[in-house]
């Protein structure tokens, strides 16, 4: 089956802004078809999807080949598969951008699923209010039980506010599938996360400081599954904290080299709190080998008594730092040397 899209054809058909929704793929068979048939069903008509399939070991990628071309061949020459060897999640989705060739981008994960309207709804909330980032709200769903997810809604002036509570995971959160942005923001300058945990924060906390207006939709809108034991999230706890670690690093470096954009330098004394504090819990003390900066930075200015680190957490931070200090003999320096993050280019 040859899945081409031509974007020109059907913006000329429709008349509206065209979405790409971006999927990536990566053995989710119990869930795809789930998945797929909440997206095809989607009530807006200019969306072109996009699938990464991830190297996936299982018959996820023919589930979805099935039901689009049996339940919705209509959507054929608007559905791209892309195959690629195994890595990991932000590879996939920095490939579906590739792309990508609509006015919007979604991403969404594929053992979820979304309310029909869901892409009608964020599109027309962005076209009435020229919003560069319109976000919803979510259903998490979990085993029998579903809740909601309620996410905050920021003023102009409270845009400080909105970058803190997204560190720390309160009141917003750093998802990317609840978020339908306009393509500009993806700038040649965005860091792209090299790990899967906390890569969607990575990336939106730069999207929305890039943005101009920004705007909540007050409805639920997406499915997030909470019960997949095959998620990323479902890693070992350590893994887990190390890829945190070095994800939120990798963003304190390039801001470092490339000049935090003026919303972000403010905390980015937080990133590089944060990525220590996640190493130190994921007992990965080879961050402060490799970038030895990290430790004079701590000490002498105390920052983490200045950020949102809880008084436990600090205590911790502090004590291993000294216990590491004690053991430990690196040529410590307090001018930043650390590595300079890779360049990802979209």
């Amino acid at each position: 089956m040859h899945l081409v899209y031509e974007y020109q054809s059907l913006n000329a058909v429709t008349l509206q802004p065209v979405v790409s929704v971006i999927v990536p793929i990566y053995n989710v068979s119990p869930y795809i078809a789930t998945f797929a048939r909440s997206l095809f069903a989607q009530t807006y008509p200019a969306i072109e999807f996009i699938f990464v399939d991830d190297g996936s070991q299982d018959d996820s990628v023919s589930i979805l080949r099935r039901i689009a071309e049996e339940e919705y061949p209509q959507l054929l020459d608007r559905i791209h598969i892309h195959h690629q060897t195994n890595q990991g999640l932000p590879s996939a989705r920095l490939a579906g951008l590739r792309q990508a060739t609509g006015t919007y981008i979604l991403h969404a994960d594929s053992d979820d699923w979304m309310e029909p309207d869901l892409v009608e709804v964020l599109v027309q909330e962005s076209l009435a209010t020229g919003a560069d980032v319109t976000y919803c709200d979510i259903f998490k769903e979990k085993q029998k039980k579903t809740s909601i997810i309620r996410e905050e809604v920021y003023p102009p002036a409270g845009l400080r506010q909105m970058f803190t509570d997204l560190i720390h995971g309160r009141k917003i959160h750093g998802y990317v599938w609840n978020k339908l942005v306009h393509r500009s923001l993806y700038t040649p300058e965005l860091v792209w996360p090299k790990y899967s945990m906390r890569e969607d924060f990575i990336v939106t906390i730069q999207l929305l400081a890039r943005a101009k207006c920004i705007r909540h939709v007050a409805k639920p809108l997406y499915h997030y599954r909470r019960n997949n034991p095959g998620s990323i999230t479902r890693k070992d706890f350590r893994r887990k904290r190390r890829e945190c670690a070095e994800n939120m690093l990798l963003l304190y470096e390039a801001l470092r080299h490339k000049g935090a954009l003026a919303v972000m330098r403010k905390l980015t004394d937080e990133y590089l709190v944060r990525a220590a504090y996640y190493a130190v819990t994921a007992l990965h003390f080879k961050l402060f080998d490799n970038y030895p900066y990290i430790i004079p930075f701590l000490m002498a200015k105390d920052p983490a008594r200045k950020t949102g680190l809880s008084r436990g957490k600090q205590r911790l931070l502090y004590l291993a730092i000294r216990l590491y200090q004690r053991f430990s003999t690196p040529a410590y320096s307090s001018v930043p040397r650390g590595k300079q993050a890779p360049e990802w280019h979209i």
